[in-house]
């Protein structure tokens, strides 16, 4: 993978969580039209000035909370100032209001824990006063925080929180907010069906409540869901008519906000020259309004263009502006990203030395700040600078290390989902509980007003409720059931990539210590392209068939190297088949693969042969893995007898996947395994046959 390609995917993915973190929080703040920022700094401090008692606690929150977008050290003496005086007038709203501030300054630090804890304080408090507006405004500041910290568990958690919130209070303005959260948070979780649905709700309710601030706020859901699953077309349309919203208060914020994910909708089509306008008209509103994180964030953005159009001396001035200013802010995880980004730019000109003393500062802080998306990177950066100065050892250091990250985003991403399922199928089930003794309560009160008529047709609206209220419950069970399914294919993917990978690095150790480096430097590029090519199609649940032949090359290339030519192979595709458009689970033949080279030919005193073929039978795709190897019975006999017996875990890995694969889809993927024999009944071989479905993209 190029570093283009990487760091661009790489800064879509970042730009679109800074972007939707701006949108919603600055939504809740702005609610009118914005003034120079130094005229309303002057105008607020002569309030606080002239004010006495709680209204000047009101006052300091108001200052500290407008300063903090371009001086948190100025914002956090002030929220300071509110909360000690908030506490000494026993003035709760206050003290509350205060906290709330503190969350967010913390937050623009980059000290996301400490501002979760602030602003559940917060809450407590407003509970406690019944101010639910307030624990609204609080719970959405609460979900950009865990959607930074990439808690998704909470992420959902706390916006279904504000949803239900918002019906109870009746504001349908405030709905649509934590519905277009809800809708970008299924985007970022790549689930299309509830993006949409929570999309749909929010430019409904939106509409309901004419205004302008959620009608935008609902376009951008809607934009960035068109932008991710298309039509990309409409995607522009909606960014567009959010501006126009957001314009109709001058939400400076908010529309700057809007650029910079309209441009980044520009970027991931590809037309470099309207990103670059989104992004240089987001720095204009940014600089005009004086906010620091976002201009950072405008700055980083343009310094991306400029690397993509290979202006490399713009690109790096461009990222040492965000750095100075984020520097200067104080946010020491965006200070970490900066530094990488510059070690990016710097390898990209050849200067290696640099290049990875800013790749090491980036590093350094994304360990002290805990963001593994960050370590990831820095990872991915320093392996391939130590590949391209053909610095093996160290390479295969940071290779393994960026494996272990890989494998605790994996098991991150499992529990979230789980949780997510759990959390969503339970709060299904309370809310179903609430509505159902609702209708109850009305129905008792009818029950003694009404006559005998009355009661025969109420009797009959019961029944019908509690079939749907049943109907709802099974549908609830049966989507956990299916979460549950798709969670269960990642783990058994997974499950597959140690068990390769423990192979392959014992491989590459005999190489090392043979001192046979030029064997180890080939076996290691070939081993690093296939790994990335697992680590990719394991995150899927369906591959293009040309996908999975190039991995089953790539590996039976690389095995073809470990074991020094022992065997030759031929892999026979049938013409038929156009390869790009028909999609298939991924590493479903592999273990086969391994198998037949494992425990086939391993032994063998001959060169073997193994011979992969792939042809359209019907409406299925028949793949066969053929071996000549000693067989599967002679295989079980020798390992007896050296008191090594072996269980295929790949292989029984793959049949629970075509279990749970059946189970899901209905279909009916079959496998089949025969012993080959030779004309004096002797053991030539395995046969291995796998019959799927055939999908069309």
């Amino acid at each position: 993978m190029s570093y283009n390609i990487f760091y661009r995917k790489y800064l879509v993915g970042v730009a679109r969580v800074v972007g939707l973190i701006i949108m919603l929080v600055s939504n809740i703040l702005m609610a009118q039209a914005q003034p120079s920022s130094q005229s309303l700094t002057d105008s607020l401090m002569q309030i606080i000035i002239s004010s006495r008692g709680n209204k000047k606690v009101d006052a300091l929150n108001q200052a500290a909370e407008y300063i903090q977008k371009f001086s948190v050290k100025k914002a956090q003496s002030l929220a300071e100032q509110a909360f000690t005086l908030a506490e000494k007038l026993l003035y709760m709203n206050g003290k509350a209001k205060a906290l709330q501030n503190m969350a967010g300054i913390v937050s623009s630090k980059g000290e996301n824990k400490e501002a979760v804890a602030l602003v559940q304080k917060a809450i407590v408090i407003y509970n406690q006063g019944n101010e639910r507006e307030s624990v609204f405004n609080c719970l959405v500041k609460l979900s950009s925080i865990y959607q930074t910290l990439d808690n998704n568990d909470k992420v959902v958690e706390t916006d279904l929180r504000a949803m239900h919130l918002a019906e109870e209070i009746g504001r349908a303005d405030l709905q649509s907010l934590a519905n277009a959260s809800l809708s970008q948070f299924f985007i970022k979780m790549n689930d299309k069906s509830n993006a949409l649905i929570y999309a749909s709700k929010a430019m409904l309710l939106s509409k309901i409540a004419e205004n302008s601030n959620s009608s935008g706020n609902a376009c951008v859901a809607m934009a960035n869901y068109m932008s991710k699953f298309g039509p990309q077309q409409s995607a522009t349309s909606y960014y567009k008519l959010a501006i126009k919203y957001f314009a109709v208060n001058k939400l400076l914020y908010s529309i700057a906000g809007c650029y910079i994910q309209f441009g980044n909708h520009y970027l991931g089509m590809g037309e470099l020259d309207s990103a670059q306008v989104c992004y240089f008209k987001a720095l204009k509103l940014d600089k005009e309004t004086n906010d620091i994180m976002t201009q950072s964030s405008a700055y980083t953005s343009i310094a991306h263009l400029y690397q993509l159009e290979n202006k490399l001396e713009r690109a790096l001035s461009f990222q040492q502006k965000a750095l100075k200013l984020r520097q200067e802010y104080g946010n020491l995880s965006l200070t970490g990203s900066s530094l990488s980004n510059i070690g990016t730019v710097y390898s990209i000109l050849g200067n290696y030395p640099k290049a990875l003393e800013y790749f090491h500062a980036g590093l350094k802080i994304a360990k002290q700040t805990g963001r593994t998306d960050y370590i990831k990177f820095n990872y991915q950066r320093i392996y391939e600078l130590y590949i391209s100065r053909r610095d093996y050892k160290k390479a295969l250091k940071y290779n393994m290390l960026l494996s272990a990250v890989n494998d605790t985003i994996l098991k991150n991403e499992a529990r979230q989902k789980f949780a997510e399922i759990n959390y969503l199928h339970e709060a299904g089930q309370k809310q179903q509980a609430i509505e159902f003794l609702s209708k109850e309560n009305e129905i008792q009160k009818l029950k003694l007003k009404q006559t005998r008529y009355t009661i025969y047709v109420l009797g009959a609206t019961i029944l019908l409720f509690l079939i749907i209220v049943l109907l709802l419950y099974i549908q609830a069970k049966l989507n956990a059931r299916h979460r549950q399914m798709d969670i269960e294919q990642k783990l058994l993917r997974s499950q597959m990539n140690p068990h390769f990978i423990f192979n392959a690095l014992v491989a590459i150790q005999s190489f090392i210590y043979k001192k046979e480096s030029a064997e180890a430097a080939k076996y290691l590029s070939s081993f690093a392209r296939l790994i990335r090519l697992v680590l990719s199609n394991s995150r899927e649940e369906f591959v293009t068939l040309k996908c999975e032949i190039d991995t089953l090359s790539n590996y039976l290339s690389l095995q073809k190297l470990r074991f020094e030519n022992k065997f030759d192979y031929t892999m026979v595709v049938d013409p038929r088949l156009d390869t790009e458009l028909i999609n298939i689970p991924p590493m479903l033949a592999q273990p086969f693969v391994e198998n037949a080279i494992e425990h086939g030919i391993f032994e063998m005193d001959t060169p073997g042969r193994i011979v992969v073929t792939i042809q359209k039978k019907g409406n299925t795709i028949l793949i066969e893995v053929n071996d000549n190897g000693i067989g599967r019975e002679k295989d079980r006999e020798m390992r007896k007898k050296s008191d090594k017996p072996h269980e295929s875990l790949a292989t029984r890995i793959t049949e629970e996947r075509i279990s749970s694969l059946n189970r899901k889809y209905s279909w009916r993927i079959s496998l089949h395994i025969t012993d080959l024999f030779n004309e004096n009944k002797e053991p030539a071989g395995t046969s291995v046959s796998l019959s799927i479905p055939l999908i069309t993209a």
